[in-house]
Formats: structure tokens, sequence, C-alpha cells
């Protein structure tokens, strides 16, 4: 088995999305209770003062603090604040054009802190900012923007709003549904509402679906038990794909990663599909399965999520585990095909199910060529 080729195909292109959205611990509540790890004398300083700042904005019913260790987003800590359903967007502006006070003005680092709206009495809709330079017209427009698919998908959405790191007047926004009993609800969430979700989020035929490219200087990615995606909302057959899927394997929430299986209750296991607006990124359109281990039991399930696959032009397919693994390619590769003995197994059987496969559809992984300048 070629590992570096499966574990990084699988794993790596994964992590961008998951490092966006993973967990907090909690911290306390004023500053003067715990220092914030990390931080400099000056920036507990900050820290603290921006606290006072906010608890003395009319309509805040709350402020309190978690911190964030080891954050990707080098976030030391996050700053919770509670506003009024009524007039949260009118807080949500002087919250930001307070936080935007620590942001160094482009000229340092700033305060490396996030803050996170919620309306007072949900404890489960959170909206976050990791950007304290953002505009608050950008940070309301946002989170206007995030009310408005909750209320579409009828989820308990979460929004993770920031400046990106190479243009200071662009930023991302990574959304994900929360931890529920049937990890496969919100995917059957969006695709009963995925008309009023398009009117909001245009699919890629759209002419202004193009959120993954700066023209709107907006950088849009779900995450979703079953599903990430980036850029504009992927068809709604890809959506059903992804439920397909989960009634085969479960769905991965992707709630944690890692390319060792020791400690198996952190390995990522599962099914998701990944989609990309932008189908010339390598591994833009993929499902892949990971499993610590193979088992035989579950061969016929593979080869039905394989067949199932098969249907969708310009994806890859890949199961890996850390002693059997097997990927084919659902159209025409315009590159390198790597390919084992396990990959023409399956693509054998594939075939043998009967399924009419796309033109160029071929066992093994596809290496896509890319020009010298790409």
């Amino acid at each position: 088995m070629n590992f570096p080729r499966r574990v990084l195909g699988a794993v790596a292109a994964a992590i961008a999305l998951t490092v966006a959205l993973g967990g907090c611990t909690p911290g306390g509540g004023e500053a003067s209770e715990l220092l914030v790890e990390g931080f400099s004398p000056a920036e507990q300083r900050d820290f603290s003062e921006s606290l006072v700042q906010l608890r003395r904005i009319p309509g805040v019913s709350e402020v309190s603090w978690i911190a964030t260790p080891d954050s990707y987003w080098e976030s030391f800590a996050t700053i919770e604040v509670a506003v009024s359903e009524a007039f949260a967007e009118q807080q949500l502006a002087v919250v930001a054009s307070t936080m935007s006070r620590y942001d160094g003005n482009g000229e340092g680092a700033g305060l490396p802190i996030s803050f996170s709206i919620r309306l007072s009495g949900d404890d489960e809709a959170e909206f976050t900012v990791s950007g304290l330079g953002l505009p608050r017209t950008e940070v309301v427009e946002n989170y206007r923007y995030w009310r408005e698919i909750t209320a579409a998908t009828q989820l308990t959405m979460t929004m993770n709003l920031h400046s990106t790191v190479f243009v200071r007047d662009e930023h991302m926004r990574a959304i994900s549904a929360p931890a529920e009993a049937d990890p496969r609800q919100p995917l059957r969430q969006i695709i009963d509402n995925y008309d009023a979700l398009a009117a909001l989020s245009p699919p890629e035929d759209s002419p202004v679906g193009a959120l993954s490219t700066a023209d709107n200087g907006v950088f849009e990615f779900w995450s979703i038990p079953g599903l990430q995606s980036s850029g504009s909302l992927p068809p709604l057959e890809v959506l059903n794909l992804a439920e397909r899927l989960g009634s085969l394997f479960p769905l991965r929430t992707n709630a944690s990663l890692t390319a060792e299986p020791e400690g198996g209750e952190s390995f990522p296991e599962g099914v998701s599909v990944r989609w990309a607006s932008d189908s010339m990124l390598q591994q833009s359109r993929q499902v892949d399965l990971l499993f610590p281990e193979y088992r035989e039991e579950d061969w016929p399930a593979l080869v039905a999520a394989a067949a199932a696959t098969s249907r969708l032009p310009g994806f890859s397919f890949e199961y890996f585990s850390f002693d059997r693994d097997f990927s084919f390619h659902t159209s025409t590769c315009e590159g390198t095909i790597q390919k084992t003995d396990d990959d023409q197994a399956l693509f054998d059987a594939v075939q043998a199910s009967g399924v009419a496969l796309l033109d160029g559809a071929a066992p093994g992984q596809c290496i896509p060529d890319f020009d010298d300048g790409y």
C-alpha cells in the first residue's frame, strides 16, 4: 500500500475545515479569576479592559469567556456576549466596533482573541468572529446571513467569521451544524429545505454562486455530518449521495482527525463527501470512507457506496483503512493513475453490480496534472 498517497489524500484535505470548527475548553468568567494562558502582560490588560467595555454596552445581558488553547487561528480566548433578539444587530455593531480597538490597526498582531454572539436564552446558536479588524458592516451582514440560513434550514447553525491570512479586506466564514442525536438529521433538513437555502447560498450553476472566489470578498465553507463543501452550494444530487452513503456507513462528523489508530475514539471513522465549486482543485470532489481496520462484512456496503458514487461525474472514491484501501474515479482522469489490485477488485465488483458507469471511469486514484504556474 502506498501510505503517503492514501493517508494524505484521505486526511489532509479535511483538516482545513476541521481546525476551523474545533472545540473550546471552558475557562472562566471574570478575567481576574483566571489569567489567559499564552497572553503577555499587555495582552492580559487589554483583554480585561475589553470585558469591561463590553459589559457597558446597553442591552448586553451577559459577558463571559472561555479559553481556546492551541487554537489554529491563534485565538487564546473567546469572549461570549449575550444580546437581546430585538436589537441584536444594533448591539452586534457596537460589540464589533468595541473589539476592533484591539485589532492592532494593521500595525501589529493585535489581541489574539475571538468574540461570539448569542441571543439571550439560546445556549446553542452561536456566531463567532475571529477577525477583530473586520468592518462592523461586514460583521452585521454576515450575522444577518447566519440568521437567514438558520431559518432556511430549520437548524441551529454555527458560523465562524474571520479575516483571511493574506488579504485584510477579505474574510472567510465556516458554517457547521451542531451534533444531533441522529447525525443524519442536519443533512436531511438541508435537503428538505434546499430551495430556501439555494436562494441565500446559490448553487454552482447560478451566476451569483461563486462564493469560493474573491469576487465578493467572501470564502464560504460548510461542515455537517457527512458533507464538507466550499464555495457554492452543492447540487442536490450531491446531497442525496451523501444521504445514501449515510444509510450504508456512519456519517463522519469531522470532530477530530488523526493519522494513527491508537486511542480509537479520536479516529475520524465514517463516510464523508467533499465538494468544492472549483473542480480544478485537487481532491475537490471526493467520497472518502475512513476506518481503523477493514472488515470483510463491510464489502457489500462498500460496493454499494462505490456504485452510488459512480453516477456523479468528476468524483473520486476512496476507502481507507490501515490494512486495506480501495479507490476509483468516476470520469476520465486528466493526470496520472495510481492503481492497486484492491482498486481493480472494487471496480470489477461495481461493474458486476450492473450500474452504468460513466465514460472514463476506471480503478485507482487519479492524480491531476497541474501546470507549473498553477
